[in-house]
C-alpha cells in the first residue's frame, strides 16, 4: 500500500494501520458508489471474509479518503482517531460504526415497498414461532436481569425497571394500608392492592409480543392475528393511557406508519432511491453515536464541522452545518451528558490513582481502592 499523498495532520497510527490495507475501491469513487459495489459483491458472493471482510475495505477506503482531504484537519481527526475506552488509537472501530450503512449485507433502503412488507411479514412470522417455542422452553424466556449478566452496560436500563417495579409495588402497599383503614378484610384488602395489569420485569416473551404488536400495526391491521384464546399474542387496540403504559415500560410507541418506513438499515433512510442524498443521511445520523462514546475531552472544533468536511470527502458534498445539527439534535442531546459524565469520571478515577501511587500503594492494593470507590459510587 503506498503511503504518498496523506496530509501532515493525519494522526501517526492512521498512517501505520493504512500501511497495512489493500485498498479495495477506486479512490476516485464515491461513498455511494462503493456501498454499490459492496452489494454487487455480496449477491455475487464475492467476499471471502463476509461482511467482516466488507466492512474492512469501506472502513479502509474511507479512512484513505479522510486522510488525502486537505480540509479534514488533526481537530477534524481528533473526533475520530481519540483514544477510545479499548484503549485503540486509528479509529476504526468508530469509522466501522458510521460506515455500517455502506456495507449492509441486506440493504433493506433499496428494497421496494413490497418487499419490505414481505420482509416484515418473515419478522412476524420469526416472532411468533419464538413466542411458540418459548411456550415449551420456559428457560429460555430470559429476563432482563439476565441479559445484564452477559452485557453490564444494560443495567440502567434493568435500573430503571426495578425503579418501576418498586413504584407498583409502593402503590399496592399504599392502596391496601388505606383499604385496611377503611375496615375492608383481608381479602378486599388483598383486592384493593393487587392490579391485575401491575408491573413486572419485562421478559423475552414480553418484547416479542410488542415486536408483534408494533409490526402488524406497521403494516396497517388494526388487531394484530395470533393464535385463538392467548392474550398474549392477540392484543387489542390500546387506549392512549395503556399505550403511555406499554411506552414507559418497553420504550415502544404504537403509532402506525407505512410498511415502506418501517425498515431502517444504519439510519433514515428517506425514499431510497428517489431520495439521492440518502445513504448520506444515514451516514451523518450514525456519527454521533461513534463520536460521542469517549473519555477524552472533545476537541474544539464542531461536531458538524467534522461531518461536514468527511461528507465532502466521501460524497463530494456535504448538508450546511446547520442541517448537520439539526439533524444529530436529538442523538447529541442524549449521548452528550453520559460522554460529559464518562470523561468526568475517568478523569476522577485517573486523580484518585495518582494520588494512591503517590502514596506507595501497591498495584494490588489501588485495584481494591478503585473497586471499593466503584462500590461506594454505585
Amino acid at each position: 500500500m503506498m503511503t504518498t499523498g496523506y496530509t501532515h495532520q493525519t494522526p501517526k497510527a492512521t498512517k501505520e494501520w493504512l500501511s497495512t490495507q489493500t485498498i479495495a475501491f477506486r479512490e476516485e469513487w464515491s461513498l455511494d458508489d462503493v456501498a454499490d459495489e459492496c452489494h454487487r459483491r455480496f449477491l455475487a458472493d464475492r467476499w471471502p471474509g463476509g461482511e467482516v471482510q466488507a466492512a474492512r475495505s469501506v472502513v479502509a477506503w474511507a479512512t484513505l479518503k479522510l486522510a488525502k482531504h486537505t480540509y479534514f484537519t488533526r481537530e477534524h481527526w481528533e473526533w475520530i482517531a481519540a483514544i477510545d475506552k479499548f484503549d485503540r488509537h486509528d479509529g476504526y472501530y468508530r469509522l466501522q460504526e458510521i460506515l455500517t450503512p455502506a456495507v449492509a449485507a441486506n440493504v433493506a433502503w433499496k428494497k421496494t415497498s413490497d418487499e419490505r412488507k414481505e420482509l416484515l411479514q418473515e419478522i412476524d412470522k420469526a416472532a411468533a414461532y419464538l413466542l411458540k417455542t418459548l411456550d415449551t422452553a420456559m428457560r429460555l424466556n430470559v429476563s432482563l436481569r439476565d441479559v445484564v449478566g452477559w452485557f453490564p452496560e444494560m443495567q440502567p436500563l434493568l435500573d430503571y425497571s426495578a425503579n418501576l417495579q418498586n413504584q407498583e409495588f409502593e402503590r399496592g402497599v399504599k392502596a391496601a394500608r388505606q383499604a385496611r383503614r377503611a375496615g375492608a378484610d383481608l381479602a378486599a384488602t388483598i383486592r384493593a392492592s393487587f392490579q391485575p395489569d401491575g408491573y413486572r420485569e419485562p421478559r423475552l416473551s414480553d418484547y416479542l409480543s410488542a415486536l408483534r404488536a408494533a409490526l402488524q400495526r406497521t403494516s396497517g391491521e388494526s388487531r394484530p392475528t395470533g393464535r385463538a384464546g392467548t392474550t398474549r399474542d392477540v392484543l387489542d387496540d390500546l387506549t392512549p393511557d395503556e399505550a403511555d403504559i406499554m411506552a414507559k415500560r418497553f420504550g415502544i410507541s404504537y403509532g402506525k406508519t407505512k410498511p415502506a418506513d418501517a425498515l431502517r438499515s444504519g439510519g433514515d433512510f428517506g425514499a431510497y432511491p428517489a431520495r439521492k442524498d440518502a445513504l448520506r443521511r444515514a451516514v451523518i445520523l450514525a456519527f454521533p453515536a461513534a463520536i460521542f462514546d469517549r473519555f477524552t475531552v472533545p476537541p474544539k472544533v464542531t461536531p458538524a464541522s467534522m461531518i461536514e468536511t468527511a461528507c465532502v470527502a466521501w460524497f463530494g458534498s456535504a448538508p450546511t452545518v446547520k442541517e448537520i445539527n439539526a439533524a444529530i439534535k436529538p442523538a447529541r442531546g442524549m449521548l452528550e451528558p453520559s460522554m460529559k459524565r464518562l470523561i468526568n469520571g475517568y478523569k476522577k478515577s485517573a486523580e484518585r490513582r495518582s494520588k494512591w501511587e503517590a502514596a506507595g500503594l501497591s498495584e494490588d492494593e489501588i485495584r481494591k481502592k478503585e473497586f471499593q470507590s466503584f462500590l461506594d459510587e454505585e
